[in-house]
């Protein structure tokens, strides 16, 4: 705390000279006139007093009192001066010398002269005093309080002495015994209001608002007028949260100085902190007014804007900050964070580049510049400015973390894990750190392990919603499918809106074949969602499963409204359609199916399936050859063209086929039957028989039948 003190001693004693009636006469009238407030006259008659006697000691000195009370300080330098030439040993002409220097801000010739006073007396009580004061203006606190103890010495009941010396403790840091003097001077005066005042400033450098209130509230009770004391009590107020008591104190600082611009912006923050930004606003414009470069008004007034969606307004004032602030490096930065905030990010990469212009080393700056180049999916930019904020605090948590997320996007997961691990470390309740290593973990395959993380993050956080959501994801890839259900119904519990978790839920369900609660949880997720086109898509594929195919068909048409490209949706209606016997439309969506994706073999084959069932035999064996173009082992591609080619009398095609099939799955009983027939066909009865026999032998009944009438 640091404090000018212009309080100062003057010795005004006057005295007259008793050896001449004349001599007396002029030094009777200057004394009776200096009196009367008449000091230009007081210096005329002193001014003749000494015409007749050049060596009067007292007209020089009582001149000079009377000049410095007309402001000539200078002149009553002068007068000491010559008392001092006539009077080498003469304490008062250097006192109040000191005290001319002092009024012309001399401060160094001030000490000279109340040094000398001391010289002549040590016991000199205002010297001491008056020299503290102006050692107090050159900053020599020490000596200062080396002058006011001296006057306690002296007086012990000096209660300035202690108020003042208190001042030169706190503005050394030693706020502690700072009160202690001024905890003497209110037991010597119990109303002296300074002595609670700057008692409650100390306490507040000490952070101790509480007991700082109760100093000022009683400096306010015995001056109920000093506004600074509301406008102090106020801050304190401010500091413990109290801010409808800090905005009643602000008020009262403003009714006794209606221009008093701190009280206003102090008052804005107060507002803001209460929610009240219309209110902050009116009062950060007034400090404006009242002080058109007050910077922080402009910030904050830039922030309350914001709040209030006001964001142009914001910007706007921010920049208005940056202009007049003479080091805007950390307003770059605040401008940088509420771009950020706005998703214009390229803008607060500009203004974070500023900031770390102007100061290579801020931390934050580069932490926030490496979100923002995240955001805006430079991910490799994004890890040097975290680096280089773990550079400069290798604590910075959030550094660590959001390193890791960011290596995650590049598919460095292994990265990613010890970037979280270390955040860990460092803040071993850091929840969201132990919930992304089990997102990463459950990326690598670690279930096991992933699950312990989010276990973790629910320890710590029982109420983490995705934690819980995770977690069940997690234990579906253990097979744990029970232990995923509780999971996500506990996220249910948590947040009833939670649309992922009923999706979730009916996902482990349907794996449980429990179809009407897999349903039933799709429809509270659309409900929740009606653009959820994958709760449709498995709500159908569920229907399908309960043979419900015409409510599957309605979810899959609207999964396909919502995304036209869905082209599971289209196959798994075009199965639907097939299971109602509607093979023209199972052929249409097959159809979609395969020109949105060329390569979906399944899409082939069940077409291939409608297309036998309209009697398109040659369509379908072209539909059988495509699925064997992209897989030359899918058995049923061939048995199935094999059946299609023995219906357009293609047997030796329909031969080739099954031995295919054979080849590539001895097992496959119904190859055999099937190749029996087309042989038999071909009249290659020998060949039928073996392979009729071969079927039996796999367990096709009706093989024994066709090898008793054709074969025996």
């Amino acid at each position: 705390m640091k404090t000018a003190f212009a309080f100062i001693v003057l010795f005004t004693t006057l005295t007259v000279n008793g050896q001449d009636s004349v001599y007396y006469d002029y030094d009777e009238e200057g004394l009776t006139k200096y009196n009367l407030g008449d000091y230009k006259g007081a210096i005329q008659d002193y001014t003749k007093a000494i015409e007749l006697d050049p060596e009067n000691t007292d007209a020089y000195f009582n001149r000079g009192l009377a000049k410095s009370d007309l402001g000539d300080d200078k002149g009553a330098i002068w007068d000491c001066t010559k008392v001092i030439e006539l009077d080498s040993e003469n304490v008062d002409a250097y006192f109040n010398r000191g005290v001319f220097k002092f009024n012309l801000e001399d401060y160094k010739g001030a000490i000279q002269d109340y040094t000398k006073a001391i010289e002549l007396d040590p016991e000199n009580i205002d010297a001491y005093f008056n020299r503290g004061v102006a050692k107090a203006n050159l900053d020599d606190n020490s000596g200062r309080i080396q002058d006011y103890t001296k006057v306690i010495e002296l007086d012990s009941e000096n209660v300035d002495a202690y108020v003042l010396r208190g001042l030169a403790k706190s503005d050394l840091g030693d706020d502690k015994g700072a009160i202690q003097d001024y905890t003497k001077a209110i037991e010597l005066d119990p109303e002296h209001v300074g002595a609670y005042g700057f008692r409650g400033l100390a306490k507040v450098d000490l952070g101790d608002h509480k007991e700082a209130i109760q100093d000022y509230t009683k400096a306010i009770e015995l001056d109920p007028e000093l506004d600074l004391l509301y406008f102090q009590r106020g801050l304190c107020k401010f500091k413990l949260d109290d801010y409808r008591g800090a905005i009643a104190d602000f008020n009262k600082a403003i009714e006794f100085d209606p221009e008093n611009v701190d009280a206003y912006f102090k008052r804005g923050l107060a507002k803001s902190d209460l929610g009240d930004d219309k209110g902050a606003i009116q009062d950060y414009t007034k400090a404006i007014e009242l002080d058109p470069e007050y910077v922080g008004a402009y910030v904050y007034r830039g922030f309350a804007k914001g709040h209030l969606d006001d964001n142009k307004g914001a910007i706007s004032d921010f920049n208005k900050a940056i202009e007049l602030a003479p080091e805007p490096d950390l307003l770059y930065f605040q401008r940088g964070l509420w771009k950020f905030l706005l998703d214009d990010y390229r803008g607060a990469i500009a203004d974070f580049n500023k900031a770390i212009e102007f100061d290579p080393e801020n931390v934050d700056a580069y932490y926030y510049r490496g979100l923002a180049k995240a955001n805006l999916e430079d991910y490799i930019g994004a890890i040097q400015d975290y680096t280089k904020a773990i550079e400069l605090n290798p604590e910075y948590v959030s550094a660590y973390h959001y390193r890791g997320f960011t290596k995650c996007d590049l598919g460095d997961d292994k990265g990613a894990i010890q970037d979280y691990t270390k955040a860990i470390e460092l803040n071993p309740e850091y929840v969201n750190a132990y919930y992304n290593r089990g997102v990463v973990k459950s990326n690598l395959e670690d279930y096991k392990g992933a699950v312990q993380d989010y276990t973790k993050a629910i320890d710590l956080d029982p109420e983490h919603v995705g934690a819980y959501n995770n977690r069940g994801h997690t234990k579906v890839n253990l097979g744990d499918h029970k232990g995923a259900i509780w999971d996500y119904t506990k996220a249910i519990e948590l947040n009833p809106e939670y649309v992922n978790a009923y999706f979730n839920r009916g996902l482990t369900k349907a794996n449980l074949e429990d179809y009407k609660g897999a349903v039933q949880d799709y429809t509270k997720a659309i409900e929740l969602d009606p653009e959820y086109v994958n709760a449709y898509y498995n709500r159908g594929l569920a229907k399908a499963n309960l043979e419900d195919y015409r409510g599957a068909i309605a979810d899959f048409n609207k999964a396909i409204e919502l995304n036209p490209e869905y082209v599971n949706a289209y196959y798994n209606r075009g199965l639907s359609k097939a299971n109602l016997e509607d093979y023209i439309g199972a052929v249409q969506d097959y159809t979609k199916a395969i020109e949105l994706d060329p390569e979906d073999t399944d899409a082939y084959f069940n077409r291939g399936v409608a297309k036998a069932n309209l009697d398109d035999n040659r369509g379908a064996v072209q539909d059988y050859t495509k699925v064997i173009e992209l897989n030359p082992e899918n058995v049923n591609a061939y048995f199935n063209r094999g059946i299609a080619k023995s219906d357009i009398g293609d047997d030796k095609g329909a031969i080739w086929d099954c031995t295919k099939v054979i080849e590539l799955n001895p097992q496959f009983a119904y190859a055999y039957y099937l190749r029996g027939l087309a042989k038999m066909a071909l009249e290659d009865k020998n060949g039928a028989c073996l392979d009729w026999s071969k079927a039996g032998e796999l367990g096709i009944a009706e093989a024994y039948d066709l090898i008793r009438e054709f074969c025996n």
